[in-house]
């Protein structure tokens, strides 16, 4: 068995964003029925550990990776949107 180590947290322009894990969650079980594969999932200390064979892991790595990556860029762009007048 191997493992994933995340962190359920990260920062965008220095505002910390949270619930990470909920959508993380979400995806990882997405893929264990797109994969037909079971995943172990627990959570301490900040971190959300994803457990599984090695060269599931490989995969979904990548794929969480670019998950966040498209995320990130989605809470940049929709924080441009923000206007203010008076």
């Amino acid at each position: 068995m191997a493992q994933l180590k995340l962190k359920t947290s990260f920062e965008v322009q220095n505002v910390k964003v949270l619930g990470l894990d909920a959508m993380l969650i979400d995806f990882v079980q997405k893929k264990e029925k797109e994969l037909k594969r079971v995943f172990s999932i627990s959570f301490a200390g900040g971190y959300m550990f994803i457990e599984g064979k090695k060269e599931d892991l490989i995969a979904l790595h990548k794929e969480i990776k670019y998950f966040i990556n498209q995320l990130t860029q989605t809470i940049a762009i929709k924080a441009k949107d923000v206007e203010f007048s008076d």
